[in-house]
């Protein structure tokens, strides 16, 4: 098999006029996004690009399972007396694919579908509030507790969203519907993103 150095699934002039079926291995990761060639990777082309091969039960690059992109963790208590809402304050980023910011935010490292999951500790009396969350005015409740004393409430969503490669994402933001007491505490906040292809 002879090993070329593409330099993304368009190129057409490291191997000058390539006949459709050629088949080649990929020595270099290189191009970005959509675009992407990873090396060892088999690629065949089609007639204007090359095309990643796999072999039976392997999951594509561009396929439609998720591929882990980024990971943002904070796990310290911090108050939040007199504030009615926060931008999620992520302090370990862990950017695989694309960079994550401290407010879980992330811009798309190629175009597609995004999923993201979130998960949010709360230290709050049972029914005091109203809470959302941003994007989406995702409505959650406590649960746990009473109406005098406060107890930990671990509110989990998952949604999706398009993006455009270059694209950033909306941040997170918790709102209350009034407004944190001394007691009130925001825990352990989680945010992971997936590709899982256009």
């Amino acid at each position: 098999m002879t090993r070329i150095p593409l330099t993304s699934n368009t190129d057409i002039t490291t191997v000058a006029n390539p006949s459709i079926g050629m088949l080649v291995l990929a020595s270099q990761n290189s191009g970005s996004g959509e675009n992407a060639i990873y090396e060892g990777r088999m690629y065949k082309f089609n007639g204007a690009t090359w095309d990643e091969m796999v072999e039976e039960g392997e999951i594509a690059s561009g396929s439609l399972y998720p591929e882990l992109v980024a990971v943002g963790r904070k796990t310290a208590n911090t108050t939040c007396t007199n504030a009615t809402m926060g931008n999620f304050q992520l302090t370990t980023l862990s950017s695989i694919k694309t960079m994550i910011n401290p407010n879980g935010s992330i811009q798309a490292y190629k175009t597609g579908y995004y999923i993201w999951s979130i998960s949010l500790r709360q230290y709050m009396l049972q029914s005091a509030y109203k809470p959302f969350l941003l994007p989406g005015m995702l409505n959650y409740s406590f649960k746990d507790g009473t109406l005098t004393t406060r107890a930990w409430q671990t509110t989990v969503f998952t949604g999706s969203v398009y993006l455009q490669q270059g694209d950033l994402s909306e941040p997170f933001q918790w709102h209350l519907g009034g407004t944190c007491v001394e007691q009130d505490l925001i825990g352990a906040q989680l945010v992971t993103w997936q590709y899982i292809g256009e």
